[in-house]
């Protein structure tokens, strides 16, 4: 599983957000299972969550544009943006699927054109070679992994 969880007070809302946006795609096949009973609450506030970890998985690379592309369209038409379309936010398994994650940034949409700005960005967004959007990365450093 993975742990997500708010750092700071104002952070909450997004975690509840992205709470909310799990619970609507549970089942769906676009994100990970979502554990219904991994929310971690302090003060009466959801400042986290639990999600399944997609372990067979890789991030998205510029030769899956195509598959990207579907799954967020299939997205968008449970009328949704994502808001964070960063190569990261796309799992691709061994067998082609795409799983979508970190929908923090999430909303609600009905404008066409906002969906397929959405997808137009892909293009670039796969190519990005900076890092933005990676969080914790692992890095080789000859004798071991360190976290960049």
């Amino acid at each position: 599983m993975i742990a997500k969880m708010a750092r700071f007070y104002w952070e909450v809302q997004y975690m509840e957000a992205e709470t909310r946006m799990y619970q609507v795609l549970e089942g769906r096949g676009i994100a990970p299972k979502f554990q219904v009973l991994g929310h971690v609450h302090e003060a009466g506030w959801v400042i986290g969550f639990l999600l399944e970890k997609i372990s067979d998985g890789r991030h998205a690379e510029p030769a899956d544009l195509e598959i990207c592309k579907v799954a967020l369209r299939r997205f968008h038409g449970r009328g949704f943006v994502h808001g964070d379309c960063n190569k990261y936010n796309f799992i691709i398994r061994p067998n082609g699927q795409v799983v979508l994650i970190d929908f923090d940034k999430a909303n609600t949409c009905t404008d066409p054109a906002l969906m397929e700005a959405e997808i137009a960005s892909l293009e670039e967004q796969l190519a990005e070679t900076t890092g933005r959007g990676g969080g914790l990365m692992a890095v080789d450093e000859g004798n071991g992994i360190a976290a960049k």
